[in-house]
């Protein structure tokens, strides 16, 4: 242990004093050579940092780009990457009001935004579960108020940036100072009382320029077509950018945003009675005088699109609510050195706070009572944060006719997180129903106004060793008044609330926290990684060929606090990452490239795991090292830029694996009379591909089209808990997806000034229900009632070394076993959808002041859809935008 700990600090020590010392010769270096191309401080002059780590040049199209600066670290064309970056600009989020991430990349091949940010998004199929802000990582919250583009770095090659899922990752880059005095104001309004108002404001401090600001700011506040859902979001963001000197620039930034978020539900989904295919049925020979069959709860599809009584009905009730904020600093230093050799060193600070009200458990629908499930609620306060340095060393130098760029970075992020969650109080009820004699114990919640007294004058009644509560229903369909709230009885022996006066007011934490008392989670946790990343690019053939490779070693020490299951666990481990690749440039016009590229991501927290003892003849937990989950990606294509640039797109296969994902496991204790989690290391996901990108200026700067297509072949392996998930696609992802658009500029003529967007967007079907399954305890299986070893849906048997078919009885199945079946949530799919979306603007000059107004009109046909994980898809609407600019 000493030895660990005294390498740890080796590493430590060693990291910093590099980082030191190419910080202090950033600053105290003499810069010599030639000036930059656009170095310079003359008036109109808008390349304020270094043309190194800063893309400057423009595209055919101002939806395209021709230069990146995520993919390598470094401004590089886009045609001269190995691997496929997309790049959203702010051109097109503002033609196309597209203020939510699900709009932003909608065009964007293979990424797709979920129903709300929080939870992520994904890149060909693999959840990402961050983003990054100018290489830094950030979770979340967004406005394309400050924002300049969005680049979409394809497969593991993101990991040049530490840790990142193996499908990609989205960085943000916000837009910077400009040495020419710009301000600009809009406002919005439209359907579902949207108002939004941004202004921005930029130029010098002082006649020489060496003094740069930026101000951005917005408001942005919308309902929603379904009851009680809204939101507001505030934005302000200051930055200072100063030019110490011809070659150096020093820049600060400050970002705060706060978004509340009122009753965000999803749509529910049915649950039925269906006969049991794993236990014993009638007509199977096996048991004749039987006259029922044994049945399932089994969820399946709502039709809930074409039920606009349950399409527009919201669950989560007035009360639910859901606030978030981020709090970010960052600092970046530019200095070069030579004509060859440049530094960039930044640093950033990130703080996320979200704190959630909402029910839980009431995305269940009964359609025989026409009821929603009674939920419980949830007060979940939880926050994130991260501290994080970058050096970047460049170097640009030739060997004959080999031009060779090596890059050296340095960086350490520490990220944090902590949560907690206090579950509302419940109280178990015997509840029967008289007309079948059915009766089960059912834990009722007491977060309902007058719940408390509601049950409190029942009768009670002795069920096994304990008193509780008793309830008699006459039949399914039957009313309780549960205090305000009025219930009905299932078909399941449980209660829910009647759909059509479904009363869905509860206490919140803050009113009343004496009704939260069952914490479940109180966890802070902390990883710090020390990385170094390496990595040369040659150039050779008269720029016809590139050869590319990388490599990035990284130290973790993670510290993993869990002060409800009393553990506090440090360990440290380590990861390397690797990417290769090269292009060739067939004719000027077509490039055909090719990579290969490794990522990780560690885990938080400590894993637990059953074990023996041998000394009281027991089954208990054990703690723990989660390795890192392990990311492969692989990638081949072809660039292309025809007719002098005006149509340029990139055509690519890929293949992705993702292993050591931490899956779910349970055994049954008999000395506890409960089951007992765990965790399982040996989950994986595969993902396989075509994409297709394009921008066509048919007439530069008047006519274009854009779009892309997307075939993405996902998988689940080794679903642990969650069978029928095995084989099937990964969540929110579809098999085929497509989008389309067109600009026209009138640029002469009466109309000059005048344009016209317009957009289709196809979405095939997705898996819209994440996994989960139905459990049957080893000591459930008897000779009476045994079980039958029939397929999961995509074919895997339960019990792996016994026939198909065959029935197990009581002497085959241990008792500490619990058997995963599938619950018919894995058949649940958003179904295919359509939307068009059209507008039309019209821009004028009044001396130097620019105005702008615009209207679009999104799901122009108004089509009913759902997307994300049920989530209702938006009717309709429209926005008007003015602005002005001078």
């Amino acid at each position: 242990m000493n030895t660990l700990i005294q390498n740890s600090v080796s590493r430590r020590m060693a990291v910093a004093c590099m980082c030191f010392c190419l910080t202090h010769l950033g600053v105290n270096g003499q810069a010599q050579g030639a000036p930059s191309p656009g170095g310079g401080t003359g008036e109109d002059s808008e390349i304020v940092t270094l043309e190194e780590f800063t893309v400057t040049t423009s595209a055919m199209s101002e939806y395209v780009a021709a230069e990146t600066i995520s993919g390598t670290r470094v401004a590089i064309k886009l045609r001269d990457l190995p691997f496929s970056v997309n790049v959203v600009t702010s051109e097109f989020l503002d033609d196309f009001t597209a203020f939510e991430f699900i709009e932003q990349t909608s065009y964007t091949s293979g990424v797709v935004g979920y129903e709300s940010l929080h939870s992520g998004y994904s890149v060909r199929g693999i959840d990402a579960n961050v983003q990054l802000r100018n290489g830094f990582r950030r979770i979340g919250l967004i406005d394309k108020v400050n924002v300049d583009r969005m680049e979409v770095i394809k497969g593991a090659a993101a990991s040049i940036y530490g840790t990142v899922m193996p499908g990609g990752t989205v960085n943000i880059i916000t837009k910077k100072p400009k040495a020419k005095p710009e301000q600009s104001l809009s406002f919005a309004t439209g359907s579902d009382n949207l108002f939004r108002a941004q202004a921005s404001s930029t130029g010098p401090l002082d006649k020489a320029k060496r003094f740069l600001y930026r101000v951005d700011m917005a408001v942005h506040k919308t309902d929603y077509d379904i009851p009680y859902k809204r939101m507001e979001q505030w934005t302000v963001a200051p930055q200072f950018l100063w030019k110490l000197g011809r070659h150096t620039s020093l820049s600060l930034e400050y970002e705060y945003l706060k978004r509340y978020d009122d009753a965000t539900a999803y749509i529910p989904y049915a649950i039925s009675l269906q006969p049991d295919l794993w236990r014993r049925q009638p007509g199977d020979g096996l048991f004749p005088d039987q006259d029922t069959p044994n049945t399932a709860l089994i969820y399946g599809d709502t039709n809930a699109i074409h039920n606009p009584a349950l399409f527009n009905f919201n669950a989560a009730g007035p009360n639910s609510k859901q606030s978030r904020y981020t709090h970010t600093v960052s600092a970046t230093f530019e200095h070069r050195f030579t004509r060859n050799i440049s530094l960039r060193s930044s640093f950033n600070w990130y703080e996320r706070g979200r704190t959630r009200s909402e029910f839980s458990g009431r995305n269940v629908y009964d359609p025989t009572s026409d009821s929603i499930a009674a939920g419980t609620a949830v007060y979940w306060p939880n926050g994130q944060g991260s501290a994080a340095w970058q050096t970047d060393l460049l170097a640009n130098w030739k060997t004959g006719a080999l031009n060779h760029v090596t890059l050296f970075t340095l960086d350490f992020q520490r990220l944090t997180e902590w949560q907690k969650r206090y579950d509302g109080n419940t109280q178990n009820v015997r509840i029967v129903n008289t007309v079948t004699g059915a009766a089960a114990t059912r834990a009722i919640p007491l977060i309902y106004p007058g719940a408390r007294e509601a049950i409190a004058a029942l009768p009670t009644a002795v069920v096994g060793n304990a008193t509780l509560p008793y309830l008699e229903l006459n039949g399914v369909g039957s009313h309780w008044m549960l205090g305000e709230a009025d219930t009905v009885l299932n078909y399941n022996t449980t209660l829910g609330i009647p759909r059509s006066n479904a009363y869905n007011k509860f206490y919140r934490y803050e009113d009343y926290p004496e009704l939260y008392h069952a914490q479940s989670y109180d966890e802070d946790n902390s990883l710090d990684i020390y990385g170094a990343f390496l990595s040369h690019r040659i150039t050779l053939w008269e720029n016809r060929a590139t050869l590319f490779g990388g490599v990035r070693y990284d130290y973790l020490d993670n510290h993993a606090r869990d002060f409800l299951g009393g553990t506090d666990r440090a360990r440290a481990n380590d990861a390397v990452s690797y990417q290769f690749g090269a292009n060739f440039r067939i004719v000027n016009s077509l490039t055909a490239y090719v990579n290969m590229a490794s990522s990780f991501t560690p885990d938080f927290t400590a894993g637990s795991r059953p074990k023996y003892d041998e000394d009281t003849g027991t089954m208990r937990l054990e703690t723990f090292d989660i390795p890192n989950e392990h990311g492969v990606s692989k990638e081949i294509g072809f660039k292309a830029g025809l007719f002098g640039e005006k149509l340029v797109f990139t055509l690519a296969y890929f293949d992705i694996k993702r292993e050591n994902i931490k899956r779910e496991a349970r055994y049954f204790d008999e000395a506890s009379n409960a089951e007992v989690l765990y965790d399982v290391i040996n989950g994986s996901e595969t993902s396989k591909g075509v994409e297709f990108d394009y921008n066509w200026a048919i007439i530069p700067n008047q006519l274009q089209i854009f779009g892309q297509y997307g075939y993405i072949k996902s998988e689940i392996h080794n679903a642990g808990s969650t069978p029928g998930f095995n084989g099937g696609p990964t969540l929110r992802t579809p098999e085929h997806r497509a989008a389309t658009g067109v600009k026209y500029n009138f640029r002469s003529g009466p109309l000059k000034g005048l344009y016209i967007t317009a957009g289709f967007r196809y979405e095939g079907r997705s898996r819209g229900v994440s996994g989960s399954a139905r459990r049957i305890r080893g000591t459930q299986v008897t000779d009476t009632l045994p079980f039958v070893n029939n397929p999961y849906p995509n074919g895997d048997l339960p019990f792996p070394n016994e026939p198909a078919g065959k029935v197990l009885y009581a002497a085959d199945a241990a008792n500490d076993l619990v058997i995963y079946l599938p619950d018919g949530r894995e058949t649940i799919y958003n179904p295919t959808y359509r939307l068009f979306e059209a507008g039309v603007g019209y821009s004028w000059k009044t001396g130097r002041t620019r105005h702008k107004i615009q209207l679009n009109v999104r799901n122009l046909f108004d089509e009913i859809y759902t997307y994300g994980a049920n989530a209702p898809g938006a009717e309709r609407n429209f926005v008007f935008t003015y602005e002005i600019k001078y």
